[in-house]
């Protein structure tokens, strides 16, 4: 079951990624689950080198309820929600970690590495296999394998 919710977010974004980057914007994540009301699409909105304001948001919901109604790519009853990414936003991918390099993260891990599982942090590098952080505590190489959470932390 959660193998065909992963072929149909694949499905959904395949379909709503391109029309969305005509706007400039680009699709962050997806997620499709049971919520209180029945089923919850959820697309998390970016712009490269730019920010998602409420306008952009609007617009492209009602460019991705039409594009999911017409194509018939959701049978069931669902409520779409769209939003921006936001600031404190989850790093998932080692594109993530590329593209914020040299901002500071809060990474979570399953296992330890040394004596700890959560670390604060500069990204100063990503390659296939791990982000690298540097702490107060010097340069930490983490495996993407072993990454529970990671997010930006925002200074104000």
């Amino acid at each position: 079951m959660e193998n065909q919710g992963l072929e149909l977010i694949e499905r959904v974004k395949a379909l709503i990624a391109p029309e969305l980057s005509v706007s400039g914007l680009e699709v962050y994540d997806l997620e499709y689950k049971q919520g209180v009301m029945g089923m919850t699409l959820s697309v998390y909105l970016d712009r490269p080198g730019g920010k998602v304001n409420l306008k952009d948001c609007q617009s492209a919901s009602h460019l991705i309820g039409e594009l999911i109604d017409t194509s018939g790519t959701l049978q069931a009853k669902y409520i779409l929600e769209v939003s921006s990414v936001g600031l404190d936003r989850e790093l998932k991918t080692k594109k993530d970690f590329d593209r914020f390099k040299g901002q500071e993260a809060r990474v979570v891990t399953r296992v330890l590495i040394g004596k700890d599982n959560t670390f604060t942090g500069s990204i100063s590098a990503c390659d296939e296999e791990a982000a690298t952080l540097l702490t107060a505590k010097g340069l930490v190489r983490i495996p993407l394998k072993d990454i529970a959470r990671a997010r930006l932390e925002i200074k104000f």
